[in-house]
């Protein structure tokens, strides 16, 4: 009797139901199914979540720096996941935003909630709120659940700020993957991009 096959969404309820019962609870899920999937568990907080995809494993370092870094409070994806949400907004610069705008989505993609960005930029809540609206509907992002909306909006940034100045590629023992360290309490801030 072999290993029981057990579905990807099957897996994804079960993380969610976990993260349900234990908040803090880090998971990792190795799939062969990415993109869409990896999506339905972000929805449900991207804090303290590794997506692998399990063809693109190197090796058992690519799980334990997984674990290292989920334990560390950051979110870990395979780099083909990023590609495809970053390829979603591809056409689509920041150029059009306006310096305000530029550092509202700046501190998105540090994990802010509206209320840390009002603190950091001080200003109001509801020039925040506003701003993001004006951000969101900018890089054509109003027909999106607001996870999926603030996440791709700090990916775009983050890939506009790696355009411009590029990493050097993820050490070979720690394998292909892109993180997203996590503010305490903020949600998912900035990615690594390790092309």
């Amino acid at each position: 009797m072999g290993t029981p096959i057990v579905t990807t969404m099957a897996t994804i309820e079960a993380a969610r139901r976990l993260r349900t019962d234990h908040p803090g609870l880090g998971i990792v899920v190795i799939s062969d199914r990415g993109n869409g999937f990896a999506l339905e568990l972000l929805r449900g907080g991207a804090s303290r979540i590794a997506y692998l995809l399990d063809d693109r494993i190197p090796g058992i370092y690519t799980v334990l720096g997984a674990l290292r870094d989920i334990r560390a409070g950051q979110t870990v994806l395979d780099p083909s996941i990023v590609d495809s949400l970053v390829a979603r907004r591809d056409g689509i610069a920041i150029d059009d935003l306006t310096l305000r705008e530029i550092d509202v989505l700046e501190q998105i993609a540090h994990g802010q909630s509206n209320r840390g960005i009002a603190a950091t930029l001080f200003i109001s809540v509801k020039a925040v709120e506003k701003y993001v609206s004006v951000i969101f509907r900018k890089l054509e992002l109003t027909n999106q659940p607001l996870i999926e909306r603030r996440v791709t909006a700090a990916l775009t940034f983050l890939r506009a700020q790696h355009d411009e100045h590029p990493t050097p590629h993820t050490p070979a023992d720690t394998g292909p993957l892109t993180h997203l360290p996590e503010a305490p309490g903020q949600g998912p801030s900035a990615t690594q991009l390790g092309k």
